[in-house]
C-alpha cells in the first residue's frame, strides 16, 4: 500500500498523536484514585498492557 502522504508529513502527523496521558486516561486515573485503587500505567510486565493495570484487587 503507497502512503498518500510525503514523509515529512507523515511524520508531523504521527508526531501529534498522543499515546500517553490522553484526556480519557487522565479521567480514569483521577477516577480510580479517588476510590482509592492502585494502578500502574502501560505496565511492563504484562504483555499488550496498553492502558492501565490494577494492583492488589482481592479476587
Amino acid at each position: 500500500m503507497v502512503d498518500v502522504h510525503d514523509k515529512a508529513t507523515r511524520s508531523k502527523n504521527m508526531r501529534a498523536i498522543a499515546t500517553r496521558d490522553t484526556a480519557i486516561e487522565k479521567r480514569l486515573a483521577s477516577l480510580l484514585t479517588g476510590q482509592g485503587l492502585a494502578f500502574r500505567v502501560q505496565d511492563a510486565d504484562l504483555p499488550d498492557a496498553r492502558i492501565l493495570s490494577l494492583m492488589n484487587i482481592a479476587a
